[in-house]
């Protein structure tokens, strides 16, 4: 084939594959690289057989093309992306370094690169790709886009938004880039602005479902639920086994106080929530959802946090007056405590052998098995009890005090996510400081204990937490307090389990378990609420409870009616 007629040759073949005759360009170019075997042709070859899905004869004919011409960046590039859809994570990568290695300010191969890092995790490698492949094309909006999305991902939003903002003068109508700049104002807690850009991004293109999960979600943060109920159903609709929308339509179907549909939802939470990205345990024997047990052993186990398993462990009797034997497994701190619930017959760690059961259960899965609503919340309490011997050895430490005996917690695991918006300082409780006719107790744990040496002036925190080394040990010192005042944790169910007087100061964005504008709970009829008015904003949480503390011990000093 002379170069005139090979010319001739590409130019039908590429007018075939713009009209979609793949079967006809496909020839053209097997007879082109049977008379010219050059590199650039086989991985032209390749391309045609991939659209075709002859995915294994594109390989090999990229392969050709890599072995004719080593120092060609092009077909390491097109046998990556091959490879990468075809689910070869680590091999398409090594495709992608050889190419960006090959030539170095190939722009397509970077951003390929970051985005597959990414996928695999590797977020912090991925950023020095997505910023080369933005400098050796500053028109390259999608990948302006994928930078912010690697920042986004590592916390850093404020430069994120920066990135989707540059994708947007290059691209105006670029519906991806709204929404992520949307989803960025929503976790600086920035509602409004969050819905914004998420209306323009859905407003652009009505058929992006993630387009309206992320304006579900600001809808929701923004405790707008009937919005955002309607935007989630929309984005399923859109995608039905998006196990992520699902997931969070269930948490706010819940928070909407929707129990019915909710539990069934909240079953997503195995592939949606990334706290359970595990999965469930491979037990041999069948789940129970709800079939006779009469005379069986059933396995109870946590799945969450420790205040979850507080929480639903009151599903426990229940399931024994189906007549089963019920065993419960739960965390290490939480063994002895959970043992005293009535209708367990032995709780034991989850980081121990099991033993013996016919069918298992998460805890968490026992309201929807009971056809829990809020009118049949099992909210009878205490359900938990602290060990009598030990609530002496604590009485006797504590002695004979004047005043209100208050516990606080202020802070829950700083590893949570949402844990710099539940949390309060300590310096934030000096209002408290300045009342009189309280002791208070410190039953803070983990990262937030050391701000017990920085406590307000003039608030006198008693802290014997050095002493306590399971939930047993917390809820016996409990049990000698008059009221505890928390944030949302563990320590704050426990309270209400115990039936003790508890307060939770609680962030606007509340869990879906403390409803909306509600200052009660119908799980803890013990709880009281103060609300955030706006997001970040303890101040007049603290001024309520401050006016609260002053009514306490007014009424505590008139006595009794």
């Amino acid at each position: 084939m002379q170069q005139s007629d090979t010319k001739a040759a590409i130019q039908e073949a590429a007018a075939c594959y713009q009209s979609g005759n793949l079967a006809r360009a496909e020839q053209i170019y097997r007879a082109i690289v049977s008379a010219a075997p050059a590199s650039l042709h086989y991985a032209d070859l390749g391309i045609i057989l991939e659209a075709q899905g002859k995915h294994e004869e594109a390989a090999a004919a990229y392969s050709e093309a890599i072995r004719l011409g080593p120092r060609e960046a092009r077909p390491h590039y097109n046998l990556g992306n091959l490879l990468w859809g075809r689910g070869r994570a680590d091999e398409a990568a090594a495709s992608f370094q050889r190419a960006v290695a090959l030539k170095p300010d190939f722009a397509d191969a970077h951003n390929n690169l970051g985005r597959l890092l990414v996928e695999k995790g590797q977020v912090e490698e991925s950023v020095p790709h997505f910023r080369k492949a933005v400098a050796a094309d500053p028109g390259l909006y999608f990948a302006h886009n994928n930078l912010g999305t690697a920042l986004h991902h590592l916390g850093r939003f404020k430069k994120a938004m920066q990135c989707y903002r540059h994708a947007l003068k290059l691209k105006p109508d670029y519906a991806e880039a709204f929404t992520n700049l949307g989803s960025a104002h929503l976790r600086l807690g920035q509602f409004e602005e969050a819905i914004t850009h998420c209306l323009k991004a859905v407003t652009l293109n009505p058929g992006f479902p993630d387009g309206h999960y992320n304006l579900a979600n600001a809808y929701r943060s923004a405790l707008r639920l009937d919005e955002a109920i309607h935007h989630y159903e929309r984005a399923i609709a859109l995608r039905p086994d998006a196990p992520g929308y699902r997931w969070n339509y269930s948490v706010a179907l819940l928070l909407n106080g929707d129990y019915a549909r909710g539990w069934k939802e909240y079953e997503w939470r195995w592939q949606g929530c990334l706290e359970l990205k595990h999965g469930k345990p491979a037990f041999r024997q069948p789940e129970w959802t709800g079939q006779d047990i009469s005379g069986k052993t059933l396995l109870l186990y946590r799945e969450q946090g420790m205040g979850d398993v507080i929480q639903f462990v009151r599903y426990a009797p229940m399931a024994a007056a189906r007549g089963a034997s019920v065993v419960v497994a739960c965390q290490p701190e939480l063994v002895r405590l959970v043992g005293t619930v009535d209708g367990i017959s032995k709780a034991v760690s989850i980081e121990q052998a099991l033993p013996p059961f016919d069918f298992h259960c998460p805890l968490l899965s026992l309201p929807l098995i009971f056809n829990t609503t809020l009118e049949t919340i099992p909210s009878n309490v205490p359900y938990i009890h602290a060990d009598p011997a030990l609530v002496e050895v604590w009485r006797r430490r504590i002695g004979v005090q004047e005043g209100l005996k208050v516990g606080l917690i202020w802070g829950g695991w700083a590893s949570n996510s949402v844990d710099h918006m539940r949390s309060v300082p300590l310096g934030d409780f000096a209002q408290l400081a300045r009342i009189r006719g309280f002791r208070f107790y410190s039953l803070q744990k983990g990262e937030h204990a050391a701000q017990t040496r920085s406590a307000p002036a003039g608030l006198p925190l008693i802290d014997w937490t050095g002493d306590i080394h399971d939930f047993a040990d917390t809820a016996a010192l409990m049990a000698n307090l008059d009221l505890l005042i928390s944030v949302d944790t563990a320590g704050l169910h426990l309270a209400g389990a115990l039936g003790k007087p508890a307060w939770l100061l609680c962030r606007h964005e509340s869990e879906w378990r403390w409803l909306l504008e509600r200052d009660d709970s119908p799980w803890y009829p013990t709880l009281r609420i103060f609300r955030q008015s706006r997001p970040g904003r303890w101040q007049d949480v603290m001024e309520k409870a401050a006016t609260a503390l002053k009514e306490l011990v007014r009424k505590t000093r008139a006595g009794p009616d």
